[in-house]
């Protein structure tokens, strides 16, 4: 039976935790706070382009009757987060599948099954939903959900799946021939990509003295410290955008370089400082604050260990100038 088939339009798939854990259904969303501004139905899913407006905190679970995936088309608001609930009753609780909260990334999937708790702050935003028959995920799915897992879907980062989403409100907002055909055909191209980016996850790199971060963690540490103007990030910072802990991530990050993550952004610092001293037209004590030191002295100390010079010799060494006396004020830099 499709989805159009059974879905009612009149219940809501959150809910309120009440006393004792026990869950009670909450009232829709009335047009005010949400609006349908495309719609688009086949036999096994349903897109909608939605507009959410709320005037306050929202705080609910929500436990979708099929697979749920969306993208944001506006930017998520900070106070943003949810957590995956190991619930497989009619209470709510813990279990040994939840996970911690994080923040929600552009884009979320809730798979077939799953309870999700979700909290955000006043906001008004444009979603695309994507509702899907659970056996045409299930049909590729050779894998048990694990919070390590889970916790992959509270920011799905597949750029083929932002891509079918996109193309996917379009085809809701303006909709051409073949319309549903086109929808199936790019819900299965999804399904596909997402299964493939989950299980490239070990569940088992969270265990052990000798694990490894993954390929993906390391490039996204590496492009977060390289990119950085201003502070770096620090190590809590990477280890919620690598989805672990602070402690493994440290002890992890070592195994795979042969260096501590705190030497690995020290030295990224310099390497970055020492780009921006070749421009003679930068003060030194804005290399400082772009290379994220708090003052030029701190700046100076921190480069002298690593190079064994002061940045005003390493520019004048690099520009193949002579160094001054300090009290020459024709030489300002």
């Amino acid at each position: 039976m499709s989805y159009a088939q059974t879905a009612d339009p009149n219940v809501s798939d959150l809910y309120t935790v009440a006393s004792g854990g026990k869950l009670v259904r909450r009232e829709r969303m009335a047009p005010a706070h949400l609006s349908v501004d495309a719609h688009l139905t086949t036999p096994s899913l349903e897109v909608n382009v939605r507009t959410f407006t709320l005037d306050g905190p929202l705080d609910a679970i929500f436990r979708p009757s099929m697979g749920y995936l969306d993208l944001s088309l506006d930017s998520r608001e900070r106070g943003a987060c949810g957590a995956f609930r190991g619930t497989p009753g009619g209470t709510f609780g813990g279990g040994a599948d939840g996970t911690a909260f994080g923040r929600l990334g552009e884009s979320v999937l809730v798979p077939p099954g799953q309870t999700f708790h979700v909290r955000c702050d006043s906001m008004q935003r444009r979603v695309v939903c994507c509702m899907f028959e659970p056996a045409r995920f299930d049909q590729l799915r050779d894998w048990q959900w694990d919070a390590v897992r889970l916790d992959l879907c509270r920011d799905l980062r597949v750029t083929q799946v932002r891509d079918a989403m996109l193309q996917l409100a379009s085809e809701a907002l303006s909709p051409g021939f073949a319309s549903a055909a086109l929808a199936e055909s790019l819900l299965m191209s999804m399904l596909v990509h997402i299964a493939r980016h989950v299980r490239g996850i070990d569940p088992r790199a969270n265990l052990g003295e000798g694990s490894k971060l993954a390929p993906w963690q390391l490039r996204l540490i590496r492009e977060r410290v390289e990119g950085a103007y201003g502070p770096s990030p620090g190590v809590i910072e990477l280890a919620q955008a690598c989805r672990i802990s602070a402690r493994h991530l440290s002890r992890t990050f070592r195994n795979s370089t042969g260096a501590t993550l705190s030497a690995f952004i020290a030295d990224a610092r310099i390497r970055q400082a020492k780009g921006r001293l070749a421009d003679a037209d930068v003060l030194i004590k804005t290399v400082a604050y772009e290379c994220g030191f708090t003052s030029a002295a701190a700046f100076g100390a921190a480069f002298r260990k690593v190079t064994g010079h002061t940045p005003r010799a390493y520019r004048f060494d690099l520009l193949g100038l002579r160094t001054a006396p300090e009290h020459d004020m024709s030489v300002r830099r």
